[in-house]
């Protein structure tokens, strides 16, 4: 993460069906559910953050102290094509792009979570704003699969789907000369 070592300012760029926004139910404990947060109260490098396929119910719910940093495209606007005009003026500074898979469509891959509806495709416009626009620091993905459960034969379907995904994600970079 950028919080320790940055001395530019940065743009964050999440994909993610959920805001991960939340106050720690144990203290300064960092999770999946406040590194948002806990890097918009810590890290002064981190200009604004851009949520994208955030979850309807949990887009609107932005606490009032970070409404001047945090951009939201909730999930209801993947479809329309206004959000992508707009989320290309938002782009200012150098940009860390963090993607949780469960944005994704079950269509598209499985997670463990409640997953979202946006595609692959959705994904890949997103990325030529952003490499068009500002330069790439960094990437993180998360929310791969965990085949734990489930049988055999549903274990090999999905992670044939997962890795066709991840397959597509990758060339997205490699395409544009990113490599994460």
């Amino acid at each position: 993460m950028l919080q320790k070592s940055c001395k530019e300012p940065y743009d964050l760029v999440v994909f993610d069906h959920h805001a991960d926004l939340l106050t720690s139910s144990f203290g300064s404990l960092l999770s999946c559910g406040n590194w948002i947060r806990q890097l918009l109260e810590e890290n002064n490098c981190l200009k604004q953050v851009i949520l994208i396929g955030v979850c309807d119910e949990l887009a609107y719910a932005v606490k009032e102290e970070f409404k001047d940093r945090v951009k939201i495209y909730p999930e209801s606007r993947m479809s329309q094509m206004e959000w992508v005009s707009d989320f290309a003026g938002q782009l200012k500074e150098p940009v860390y792009l963090s993607i949780d898979k469960d944005v994704f469509s079950s269509s598209e891959l499985t997670t463990d979570w409640d997953q979202g509806s946006m595609t692959l495709a959705q994904l890949k416009q997103a990325l030529q704003i952003i490499c068009r626009k500002e330069p790439l620091l960094a990437v993180d993905i998360c929310g791969e699969y965990n085949s734990i459960s489930g049988g055999n034969r549903r274990i090999e379907e999905l992670d044939k789907r997962n890795s066709a995904a991840n397959g597509t994600i990758l060339e997205m970079f490699l395409e544009k000369r990113i490599y994460a």
